[in-house]
């Protein structure tokens, strides 16, 4: 019932959000009677959208697993708060959870746009929704199964995380808010309307940029404190197909500035805000055609939409070519700066500089799809990111200790504060060359560069800045220099050692040490590596607590690290293996098809395998048993323990034998050469020969002014939204102030008829 439901709620989002289509396309012809119907059609679509994503959150939460998409990501063991976040597990959750954010914004775009922009970014955002729409009609997240197993299959544990609630939530509202300041410049390019179409959509551009950068932040730190290779940021293609429209939006917001400032940079404007949320489709058909699974471990696999990605794709990049090509003369332009010693230019430079990062990281992003059709299809390497945005970095900082110190039109303002920057970045060069151990000249100037921008800035956020106002581009811009300092610092000035502990034994490393005091497994679902660590000349102690398992699906090893925060660097804890020397178990017995074996008074014989349940036709869970005869005192018995279908994947079942002198449970099979793994119990098992000794890899990391950067984006994002919180005052005020003069102009008028 319920599955029908939703998917009848999504056609009817569909057929509703094209008539609202219908009705602002003729307001926007100049039938405006049908702007209402078209207000009342979208959010009817709304509501419908609503409605589908509180079907499918409650097939998820009353564990309806007769649901593809219900199975295929929770299951009866997770706690409420990861079971809500299996609603974004998959494609087509997260898809409906674009599509409510962006009609949540389309509801509040029709409200407060005005009737000069409300018909054509309307009929474009509803054209947007519709793309979106579409595929998750050709794939559902109501599709049913034949049959209705026990329990779903879980959340990979990877994505058992507190970040897997905030962080794919966060991402989904910055793709939506992307497609507002878009639905304004196609709108512009339409109507003609060049002059003003940025200041409307800045708030929004602002918003997507600030949402969107969040959302990166969360996943680095997400990845930084689950994934054991020591890091926050891979350059990995699906990370940077969020991080590239993110700097577009940068670009976009001083394009913005320069636009009305000066009135240059208009057509760049324009197509710098469509280039962005094509960015994002591009970055979505990356992502979830599958054409990235062997390049990137947050890619999806293939649901078999690749048309209709592709299809959105180039019918808004066709959109945009055509209203480009038609109105190209149209746009006028006047110049973006006046001098070459001025703040205009270096924001101009800065722009450009911005835009070559972006496209850099996308054409690297991208290698994966061009080099397809070759012999060897592969992706660059770390070393392509280091070689072109390592340059982008020292040119950005550079233009940050620059820009504040220059006139807006011509000539320096700030001589003093202009050499003392030059001296500090050259001083700090120095000291690092000669006394830091950094390999790297980019990282030296990058953290020399960084200490002059954020004293430079700093100093123009003090002086500017006062009770009541703070000013926020010079906050943003302390902000990333902090936090380019600290990526750098953490990157370039680390160390790391690999230890082996032997358990109990102790091993110094960085001034602590580190004793590995074994495993853990207190609610029966994570095995945990203990690590006592303690400091040689002081009094702090700790445990750490790491896990190193198999992946799902037998990929590679899962390592979750244990991550200890001090004010000037982080001790970084990475599991590598446990490893087991010496205590064989005698319980053990690998049989092949028809192989006898004897342990204590059983002969055993391993007769084959039987499978059940994995025909689809009936409800019971996939089984397989191990059909054993077993022999002693003369006679003889057939027994099966089996490996069923669980919640954790396949779990033994063990079987008694022999008035429950003796267990025995199937402790492996191996398909390729037919043969099993028995594990048997009971008093006729002899002790171990030599005892086991559990030896513990792992490699830790000290991370200096890590912090730096956490803190950096802090400050960014804090400097974002007090920009969104004064420009949103200042037009009220400009707006009061129209109001007061129109109201003066009426009395005066009056008094003087």
């Amino acid at each position: 019932m319920l599955p029908s439901m939703g998917d009848f709620f999504i056609y009817n989002a569909g057929l509703l959000t094209l008539a609202s289509v219908v009705c602002y396309f003729l307001a926007w012809r100049g039938k405006e009677s049908y702007v209402k119907p078209g207000r009342i059609l979208f959010t009817a679509g709304a509501l419908f959208l609503f409605g589908a994503c509180a079907v499918l959150l409650t097939s998820i939460l009353t564990h309806d697993y007769n649901v593809a998409y219900v199975a295929s990501y929770s299951n009866n063991d997770l706690p409420l708060y990861f079971l809500i976040s299996t609603f974004w597990g998959g494609q087509e959750g997260t898809f409906l959870m674009w599509l409510l954010f962006m009609s949540i914004m389309g509801v509040v775009l029709y409200r407060t746009v005005g009737k000069k922009y409300e018909c054509g970014t309307m009929f474009y955002l509803g054209l947007i929704i519709l793309s979106v729409l579409i595929i998750i009609v050709k794939k559902s997240p109501f599709d049913v199964l034949a049959f209705t197993p026990p329990d779903g299959n879980g959340l990979n544990p990877l994505l058992q995380n507190y970040w897997m609630t905030i962080h794919p939530p966060t991402m989904f509202v910055g793709f939506a808010a992307t497609a507002i300041p878009c639905v304004f410049a196609l709108t512009a390019l339409t109507q003609r309307s060049y002059d003003d179409w940025a200041a409307k959509s800045r708030n929004w551009t602002l918003f997507a940029w600030l949402i969107l950068g969040i959302a990166l932040i969360e996943g680095g730190y997400w990845a930084y404190e689950t994934l054991g290779w020591g890091g926050f940021w891979a350059w990995d293609p699906v990370e940077n197909a969020s991080f590239i429209p993110w700097i577009f939006l940068t670009t976009q917001i001083h394009t913005t500035f320069i636009s009305q400032r000066r009135k240059g940079m208009n057509r760049f404007g324009l197509f710098m805000v469509n280039l962005t949320f094509l960015s994002i489709l591009y970055g979505t058909f990356l992502t979830r055609s599958g054409v990235l699974a062997d390049f990137s471990v947050h890619s999806f696999v293939d649901l078999g939409i690749n048309n209709f990605l592709i299809g959105g794709l180039m019918f808004f990049v066709i959109l945009t070519t055509v209203l480009f090509m038609m109105r190209w003369n149209d746009i006028k332009s006047g110049s973006s700066f006046a001098s070459v010693l001025s703040r205009s230019y270096f924001v101009t430079l800065g722009i450009v500089i911005l835009f070559l990062g972006g496209v850099l990281t996308l054409l690297g992003t991208s290698a994966p799809l061009l080099t397809r059709f070759t012999e060897n299809p592969s992706a660059v390497s770390l070393s392509y990111y280091q070689l072109t945005m390592n340059p982008i970095a020292i040119a950005i900082l550079t233009l940050l200790t620059l820009f504040p110190t220059f006139k807006w039109d011509s000539g320096v303002q700030k001589k003093a504060i202009l050499f003392t920057a030059i001296g500090l970045a050259l001083g700090m060069y120095l000291v690092l060359f000669f006394f830091a151990d950094i390999a790297s000249l980019a990282h030296m100037a990058m953290i020399s560069l960084g200490v002059s921008a954020a004293f430079s800035n700093g100093y123009l956020l003090y002086k500017r800045s006062s009770k009541g106002h703070i000013a926020a581009p010079y906050l943003i811009h302390v902000g990333l220099a902090l936090l380019i300092i600290g990526a750098t610092t953490s990157a370039g000035l680390d160390k790391t050692i690999n230890i082996s502990m032997p358990e109990g034994q102790t091993v110094e490393a960085f001034g602590y040490n580190f004793k590995f005091v074994g495993v853990d497994n207190p609610e029966g679902k994570e095995e945990y590596q203990n690590i006592e660590v303690t400091e040689v000349d002081g009094d702090e102690m700790y445990l750490a607590k790491t896990i190193a398992k198999p992946g799902m699906g037998g990929e590679g090893v899962m390592r979750i690290p244990y991550v200890k925060n001090y004010l000037l660097y982080d001790l970084y804890i990475a599991p590598q293996a446990v490893q087991v020397q010496g205590g064989e178990d005698p319980g053990l017995m690998e049989l092949s098809t028809d192989g006898v074996d004897s342990l204590g008074p059983y002969k055993v014989t391993f007769n084959g395998f039987e499978l059940s349940g994995h025909d689809g036709e009936s409800q019971a869970p996939t089984q397989v048993d191990a059909q054993l005869t077993l022999e002693f005192d003369g006679q003889s018995i057939d027994i099966s323990p089996a490996l069923v279908m669980g919640a954790n994947g396949l779990e033994p079942t063990g079987v008694k034998f022999d008035d429950d002198k003796g267990e025995v449970y199937v402790a492996n099979i191996d398909a390729n050469t037919g043969s099993v793994l028995l594990k048997f119990f009971g008093k006729f098992v002899p002790e171990p020969k030599t005892k086991a000794v559990h030896i513990m890899a792992a490699q830790v990391t000290v991370k200096p002014l890590i912090n730096l950067f956490w803190l950096g984006a802090i400050l960014v994002f804090i400097g974002g939204g007090i920009t969104i919180r004064q420009g949103n005052a200042k037009r009220k005020s400009a707006k009061s102030a129209r109001m007061l003069a129109e109201q003066a102009k009426t009395k005066i008028q009056s008094v003087s008829s």
